[in-house]
């Protein structure tokens, strides 16, 4: 999922969160499955947003908390995630 391989891939526990609160949700028919996007800024010539956030409201609190989340469960993964190996 690319929610996590951007917290492992980050390099701090607040810049995943700031990256993952962008992150949007999208079905593919082809494949029937989810897919999960991150997109930086809104500059020109950005592939327009598909306005389906994963955490539609307060997207920040709510991804930091994810990240907080995923190293209670993952102990062993909180120096990656908070290190960009």
């Amino acid at each position: 999922m690319i929610v996590i391989n951007t917290i492992l891939n980050a390099n701090s526990t607040g810049s995943a969160a700031r990256s993952i609160s962008t992150a949007e949700q999208y079905r593919d028919i082809n494949d029937d499955c989810a897919v999960f996007i991150t997109r930086k800024g809104k500059g020109k010539g950005k592939v327009k947003r598909l306005d389906n956030p994963i955490w539609p409201t307060k997207p920040l609190s709510h991804a930091r908390q994810y990240v907080q989340d995923f190293i209670f469960r993952h102990p062993d993964l909180e120096y990656p995630a908070s290190s960009a190996l």
